[in-house]
C-alpha cells in the first residue's frame, strides 16, 4: 500500500477453519507450544479450538469475545485442552424440521459430525440436494433446492446419517393451487465515482446485461462522497457490504460483483439474477404513483406481499443523462461529456430500509414520502426506486460476504408523474 507494507486485497474460496496436526504423524507434546497462523482479521464472535484425542474422543474450547489478529502479533492461550470433558462425538443438526411456501425455493440444514455425514433427499421428488459448504467437524451446510407446489400441500423427508444411525428431517410444503406468481425484478448496485478510471468498464458491463434483460435487472449507481455526483447514502451501503474500492457491484443485496472484462462481468450478473430467482421465490410486488409540483415531490407506494412477516423498503430518487466528466482508464482519457443514468440523488426513506410488518397474506401496505427536489435537478429526468428486502429466514443464506440478514426480493424503477401497479405472472 501507500505505506509500503504487504495487505491483503482479495481472498477466493478462503477457509475459516485452520488444522494443526502433529509432526510428521507422530503425537503433540505435552509442555511445548504450538502455533496456528492466520492472516489478520478480526473475528467478531470469536473461535473455537476443537481437539481430537487418539481414541476418538473429542474436547471443545470456545472463546466467545471479539479477538482481532493484527501483522506480527502473537496471542498466548496457556492450559488450552484443559478445563473441560472429553467426548465420543455426536451427529447433530437443525433445523429438525421445516415449513416452506408453495412457491418453493432454498432452505439450509446444518449438521455437525466427526465424521462423513450422508444426506439423502431422493424419496421426494420435490426436493433436490444443490451443494454444502464447510467441514462437518466445525459444521456443514448443506442446500435443498424446492419445487413449486401447484397442488394442495405436501410433506416430505430428508434423512441424515452418521456411520451408525440415520435420522429424519420432515419438510412441509405449504398448499400452492391458489397461489399467485409476481412477476421479479433482480437489482443491481453499482458502487462508482467520476474519478474512478475502472468504473466506465462495470458501467457498461450492466448496462450491458439491462439491454439483454429489460426491466427484469435494474440498475441503481452510488457515487463516492468525493466524486461530481456524491450520494449521502454511499458510506452507509458500503459498510453493509463490506465494499473496500471502486468500482464494486451487488446484486440482490447479497452477491458481489468484481471488475473483469465485459463478457465475463455480464455472465457473473446473470448467473447472480438466475440464482435469485432459484432459490427466492419473490413475495411481494411494488406498486408506486408520483408528482411534482415547483420544487415538492409526493411519492405513493403500495407494496404487495403475498407472505405475512418482516420486511424492509427503501425509496430513492434517481436521475437519467446527466453529463459530467469521467476518468477512463480503458480509453486512457478522461470523458468531459460522460452522460450519467440511473445515478441515486437523494433518499426518501432511511437508506438501510424501513423495516415493516405484514400480519396477514396477500395484503397491502401503504407508504407515502414527500421531499423538495433540488433545482439543480432535471425534473424531467427524475425517476423512483423503491426495492423490498426479506430475511432469509429457513432459505439458504447464498451471499458472497456476511451482508446480514436481508437480500432484495423485489425492485422497481418508474420515472416521475407515471404511475406503475404490482405486478402478477
Amino acid at each position: 500500500n501507500s505505506n509500503g507494507k504487504a495487505f491483503v486485497g482479495a481472498i477466493d474460496e478462503g477457509y475459516d477453519y485452520i488444522e494443526l496436526a502433529p509432526e510428521n504423524g507422530g503425537s503433540f507434546i505435552p509442555g511445548e507450544d504450538y502455533y496456528f497462523i492466520t492472516l489478520p482479521t478480526t473475528m467478531s464472535k470469536g473461535f473455537t479450538l476443537l481437539f481430537e484425542r487418539e481414541d476418538g474422543k473429542i474436547f471443545t474450547r470456545n472463546v466467545n469475545t471479539s479477538v482481532a489478529m493484527s501483522r506480527a502479533m502473537f496471542r498466548y492461550l496457556p492450559n488450552a485442552d484443559t478445563e473441560g470433558e472429553w467426548v465420543t462425538p455426536q451427529l447433530t443438526f437443525s433445523p429438525s424440521e421445516i415449513n416452506i411456501g408453495a412457491l418453493g425455493g432454498s432452505f439450509s440444514i446444518d449438521v455437525t459430525y466427526f465424521g462423513t455425514p450422508h444426506v439423502d433427499a431422493s424419496s421426494c421428488d420435490w426436493i433436490s440436494v444443490t451443494g454444502s459448504s464447510g467441514d462437518p467437524k466445525f459444521g456443514c451446510s448443506y442446500f435443498f433446492h424446492v419445487e413449486p407446489n401447484t397442488g394442495s400441500e405436501r410433506v416430505g423427508v430428508i434423512t441424515i446419517c452418521s456411520d451408525e444411525n440415520c435420522y429424519p428431517v420432515m419438510v412441509t410444503q405449504a398448499d400452492g393451487s391458489s397461489v399467485q406468481r409476481l412477476k421479479h425484478h433482480s437489482l443491481g448496485m453499482r458502487f462508482t465515482a467520476t474519478w474512478c478510471g475502472y468504473c466506465p468498464r462495470m458501467n457498461k458491463s450492466f448496462a450491458q446485461v439491462h439491454s439483454d434483460l429489460g426491466d427484469k435487472f435494474n440498475i441503481v449507481n452510488f457515487h463516492a462522497t468525493s466524486s461530481n455526483l456524491p450520494f449521502s447514502g454511499t458510506p452507509t451501503l458500503m459498510s453493509q457490504y463490506s465494499i473496500g474500492g471502486y468500482p464494486t457491484g451487488i446484486v440482490d443485496g447479497r452477491a458481489l460483483i468484481k471488475n473483469y472484462n465485459i463478457s465475463y462481468t455480464v455472465s457473473l450478473i446473470k448467473q447472480a439474477i438466475q440464482e435469485t430467482e432459484d432459490n427466492y421465490p419473490t413475495t411481494t410486488s411494488v406498486g408506486i404513483s408520483s408528482s411534482l409540483s415547483g420544487q415538492t415531490l409526493s411519492v405513493d407506494v403500495n407494496v404487495f406481499a403475498l407472505e405475512a412477516g418482516t420486511y424492509k423498503i427503501t425509496a430513492l430518487l434517481l436521475e437519467n443523462g446527466i453529463v459530467s466528466p469521467q476518468t477512463d482508464y480503458d480509453e486512457n482519457t478522461t470523458h468531459n461529456d460522460y452522460v450519467h443514468n440511473n445515478t441515486a440523488r437523494m433518499s426518501l426513506s432511511p437508506i438501510s430500509g424501513t423495516l415493516f410488518d405484514v400480519t396477514s397474506a396477500n395484503s397491502n401496505t401503504q407508504f407515502n414520502y414527500n421531499v423538495t427536489v433540488p433545482t439543480t435537478y432535471d425534473k424531467n429526468n427524475l425517476s423512483i426506486l423503491v426495492y423490498i428486502q426479506k430475511p432469509f429466514g429457513n432459505q439458504a443464506v447464498l451471499q458472497s460476504d456476511n451482508y446480514g440478514d436481508y437480500y432484495v426480493d423485489n425492485s422497481r424503477i418508474v420515472p416521475v408523474g407515471e404511475t406503475t401497479t404490482t405486478e402478477f405472472e
